[in-house]
């Protein structure tokens, strides 16, 4: 019971400690991803924002002004519909497991309209660069706030991964709790073929996000062939073991890594006579004697 305790609690904290690391870095940016502003400012900017439309489309019927006032006047109200959006959804206080596809799907595409528009701003200003007409210190504001609404797809991209994550880890943590509470055991083995091909840099990005992630460094128990392999009869050539156990949080997060990465393992939910001497995750694909084992 106190295992089940300690699962749910890690669970639970997960989605918290996500959205500071997002951000976290978002604010050692500063200037360069600004934060959106609150309710109710964001709010008087979408209504001056459909002012103007109104005001400038009854000018622009009369002839005071040309139709290029109107359609600039409209690309400012979407840009600022999309920041509601943002707001909403990425910015927002709603838990990160609340988010539906379709709110998912509406802060990738309001990130993605912000950066076209921008895009489009950047490329404009460049030929009026080209032509003398503006300076270079105004062509660099325009190509900070280009940069800057790159950053935010990139946290929306981070929080659609963070969903993912927690959807899994919450299914994984369902299945545990329901084996425990009837008494029922697991297989020993979980084999995840992936690409079949696991190498030195793989391993080096797993090791660098596992120490970002907990901030320890991955353990590492045995890499290549050692005398434990060598007794228990297995070419351990090319693959590393992890001291972890597949069913605790560490372990739960690292498998669902390298299965995202597509990244080959074995993990032993406890010791196996003749493959493994306690609970780990082997990373690569199977050692030549290794067989029989249940696929995911």
């Amino acid at each position: 019971m106190r295992k089940r305790s300690t699962l749910r609690t890690w669970f639970v904290a997960l989605p918290s400690v996500l959205v500071a690391t997002v951000l976290g870095a978002q604010a050692a940016r500063g200037s360069e991803t600004p934060l959106a502003p609150s309710s109710e400012l964001l709010t008087e900017s979408v209504d001056r924002a459909r002012g103007d439309v109104a005001r400038i489309q009854t000018l622009v019927g009369e002839g005071s002004l040309p139709k290029s006032s109107l359609d600039e006047a409209e690309l400012r109200l979407a840009d600022v519909n999309d920041e509601a959006v943002l707001k909403e959804t990425l910015f927002g206080l709603t838990k990160l497991t609340d988010l539906t596809a379709d709110q998912q799907a509406q802060m990738l595409a309001a990130a993605q309209r912000r950066i076209d528009r921008q895009a489009a701003i950047v490329c404009e200003r460049q030929r009026l660069l080209e032509m003398g007409i503006i300076s270079k210190a105004e062509m660099t504001s325009v190509n900070t706030e280009l940069e800057s609404r790159r950053h935010v797809l990139d946290l929306a991209r981070d929080r659609i991964r963070s969903v993912e994550i927690q959807r899994q880890m919450s299914q994984e943590e369902q299945v545990l709790e329901k084996a425990l509470e009837s008494g029922t055991s697991h297989k020993a083995m979980v084999k995840f073929d992936g690409s079949g091909h696991f190498d030195k840099g793989d391993f080096v990005a797993i090791a660098a996000e596992f120490e970002q992630q907990f901030h320890y460094p991955l353990p590492v128990t045995a890499r290549g062939q050692t005398m434990t392999h060598n007794a228990l009869g297995l070419d351990h050539r090319g693959k590393i073991d992890v001291g972890l156990n597949p069913e605790e949080p560490e372990g739960i997060w690292l498998r669902h890594f390298l299965e995202d990465r597509r990244i080959p393992y074995i993990a032993f939910r406890a010791a196996v006579p003749g493959s493994a001497t306690a609970p780990h995750i082997h990373l690569g694909t199977g050692s030549s004697r290794i067989v029989g084992l249940a696929q995911r």
